[in-house]
């Protein structure tokens, strides 16, 4: 019984790397080979990402309004969510590229650095930045203090 699935695991590992090679080598096809599902899944990545940007650039951010909400170092807060969404919408604009517009040559390049994987990790932690900045998450706000040691040093220094 151990030899049997000793081979059929080796045999399991053996396929799943060479499905691998083969997606590997048709990697940028693969929206085409999947059909709808490929287009569903990129089309649903890009809401995903556009909703964590528009969080990001209008809902987090402090207006003076009626709401208007208490904190420190709001400017310093706002700042970090305004960039949490530019840098967010830079992300997705660079897989847009990266998906649409790009020659295949480069976008072979491209894979050999995981570029997807790494916009897509950029644009999740720079929303996890902002979203643990509206928190009031301990190691946000140590950031926030850090963003606001220079505004505060000037304000001694004018004094």
């Amino acid at each position: 019984m151990k030899q049997y699935l000793k081979h059929n695991s080796r045999a399991l590992v053996l396929s799943y790397l060479d499905l691998r090679r083969a997606i590997g080598g048709v990697g940028l096809l693969l929206p085409l080979l999947l059909g709808p599902v490929g287009y569903l899944h990129s089309i649903s990545g890009g809401v995903f990402f556009l909703t964590l940007a528009f969080y990001s650039l209008y809902h987090f951010p402090s207006f003076q309004g009626a709401k208007h909400e208490i904190a420190p170092h709001e400017a310093q807060r706002n700042f970090v969510y305004r960039t949490s969404g530019v840098v967010i919408l830079c992300s997705l604009l660079a897989m847009g590229t990266y998906l649409f517009l790009i020659a295949d040559e480069w976008k072979r390049n491209l894979n050999h650095y995981h570029f997807l994987f790494w916009m897509e990790w950029i644009a999740v932690w720079s929303f996890a930045a902002a979203w643990l900045t509206k928190g009031r998450a301990i190691v946000a706000d140590i950031a926030v203090d850090m963003i606001a040691l220079p505004s505060r040093l000037m304000g001694k220094r004018e004094q």
